[in-house]
């Protein structure tokens, strides 16, 4: 009797775990999306948040996906190292970010500057080492 309970419990342990599973890789998907683009908030997103003007649009998604582009190209060169890119890729962000700002009013840029992802910027560093103690420091 305990052993067909114990059974019972398996099989639907088991069967919950496959039927919410994919729920659950569903709701991690979600994000992963939003990350993808070089960290770039899309034209959809920019134009509710920043509540473009219609000569604004266009200019701001030609400048998206001149900086998408660019920096797609720069992610698949196999012969860069990611020390040699990471200067590259800030060059690329600097340029969207002088176009962008041409584009936009001052608070909108403003706003587009909160929008966009933190990335390293926003982890925490790493806490600094403590100083050695003095050599002539009495024991």
């Amino acid at each position: 009797m305990k052993l067909n309970q114990i059974r019972w419990l398996a099989a639907l342990t088991l069967g919950a775990v496959l039927a919410f599973g994919g729920v659950a890789q569903a709701q991690d998907a979600a994000p992963q999306a939003k990350k993808r683009g070089g960290g770039v908030p899309s034209i959809a997103q920019l134009t509710t948040e920043l509540k473009l003007t219609d000569e604004q649009k266009p200019k701001v998604e030609a400048a998206l996906k001149d900086f998408q582009t660019k920096n797609r190209e720069l992610r698949n060169d196999t012969a860069l190292s990611a020390e040699d890119r990471r200067p590259k890729t800030q060059a690329l962000r600097t340029d969207l970010n002088k176009q962008l700002k041409d584009i936009l009013t001052p608070e909108q840029f403003d706003k587009y500057q909160t929008l966009r992802p933190a990335g390293k910027k926003g982890k925490k560093a790493a806490p600094a080492p403590a100083p050695a103690p003095a050599a002539d420091a009495p024991k």
